[in-house]
């Protein structure tokens, strides 16, 4: 009996472990590749499991997140997605809606920074708030956070803002580097480790990243009080139920004994809406539908 019982609890234990992919749908070099890294060596610290970052990138995530929305079997696929999973969501070639993922965790909002070449013709805000040239910014790709944060900022400012897509931030901030585009939206713990100069910083508050850089809305720019980008954790709905609950249990324990897991990328993690991803994603839902209405209007 003994010897069956000991046969069992390996068996048992055996089967809690397994390769599990993180899949980033966007280049890496953004938030999300800086989220994935911390929370593979986070995962892998507090549980059996072995975690795989993995770059699904294209279509502003949109490749990423069909990928894993289609993904079928007991396999376990996790998915790091921002603003730009909604985004996409609404738009009629998606090929993939919200109901599509199990909700996993709210990694938390990402403070972007609003960053161009000390060699710019626009590399101050008054000088940018004041030209009426034609001012170009690059974004992550279609319906990213930081297409959607340059068309806010034109509306809200009348300054003549033309967009560049690219196939992932490391594109954008290569010709932000090489001054071949003036401005772009980056998360902070992008921007913190890049030779730019550092205009603004989105929210209510300024970042202790950037200590001596105002906010959007201390330069008199109205409609960045509240982070326009985040970072939340899905999972393909088919997953395992009992290996997502080790998953949600390592995270909330891992930010209790380091509440700055996530800070020290520029993520601001709540953890009383840890675990409350659905509700989130619906409100957030609403409010891009709004967001989406006013770019419509003004272009």
């Amino acid at each position: 009996m003994k010897s069956l019982i000991l046969s069992l609890a390996i068996l048992l234990g055996s089967a809690q472990a397994e390769t599990i992919r993180i899949v980033v749908p966007f280049a890496p070099g953004g938030a999300a590749d800086q989220a994935a890294r911390v929370l593979e060596r986070t995962l892998t610290t507090h549980t059996q499991n072995t975690y795989v970052v993995e770059y699904r990138a294209g279509a502003g995530g949109a490749i990423g997140a069909n990928y894993v929305a289609k993904s079928r079997g007991s396999d376990t696929v996790l998915l790091i997605h921002s603003l730009a999973v909604v985004v996409n969501s609404l738009q009629p070639d998606a090929g993939y809606s919200l109901t599509e993922f199990e909700p996993v965790a709210t990694l938390g909002t990402v403070q972007l920074a609003l960053i161009t070449n000390a060699k710019s013709t626009v590399n101050t805000m008054s000088k940018l708030l004041a030209t009426r040239e034609p001012v170009f910014f690059g974004s992550s790709g279609n319906g990213a956070a930081t297409h959607i944060a340059g068309e806010l900022f034109g509306i809200n400012t009348g300054v003549n803002m033309t967009h560049v897509p690219y196939k992932g931030e490391a594109a954008a901030l290569t010709d932000i580097l090489s001054n071949n585009i003036n401005l772009l939206f980056t998360g902070v713990g992008v921007a913190r480790d890049q030779p730019v100069v550092v205009l603004a910083v989105t929210g209510n508050r300024r970042n202790p990243l950037f200590p001596d850089t105002p906010t959007l809305q201390e330069s008199g720019i109205r409609g960045f009080t509240t982070s326009p980008n985040w970072l939340v954790l899905l999972a393909n709905t088919t997953a395992d139920q009992r290996t997502l609950a080790v998953i949600r249990t390592a995270l909330g324990r891992a930010l209790a004994e380091d509440p700055d897991l996530f800070g020290r990328i520029g993520i601001d993690t709540d953890r009383k809406q840890l675990y409350n991803t659905q509700q989130f994603m619906n409100s957030e839902r609403q409010r891009v539908q709004t967001i989406l209405s006013k770019i419509q209007k003004s272009n």
